[in-house]
């Protein structure tokens, strides 16, 4: 998730936080036929940092949404990991 592509570029974004860079787009998974329909929906160009304000204010995951179409979900899990720098399963 968001891998800096070599040794330079990691170096150069090494003390930004990844919560300000990284958007939806980066940690959404795909929507399922059992999510709920009623979550806060977001474009999926949103940065992390934004989209925590919305993910503690609802129960619901967020539903990421372009042009009208349902394209993914993200989840207080997910939003959580990519602040940290982990993923969701680790």
């Amino acid at each position: 998730m968001g891998a800096p592509a070599d040794d330079y570029v990691r170096d150069f974004v090494r003390d930004v936080p990844r919560s300000h860079v990284l958007t939806l787009r980066w940690v959404m998974r795909p929507p399922r036929d059992d999510d709920p329909a009623d979550g806060p929906e977001l474009p999926p160009d949103t940065v992390i940092r934004t989209a925590v304000h919305v993910a503690t204010a609802t129960e619901s995951p967020i539903r990421v949404v372009d042009d009208g179409v349902l394209i993914g979900v993200v989840d207080r899990v997910q939003i959580l990991a990519a602040i940290a720098g982990t993923e969701p399963d680790a």
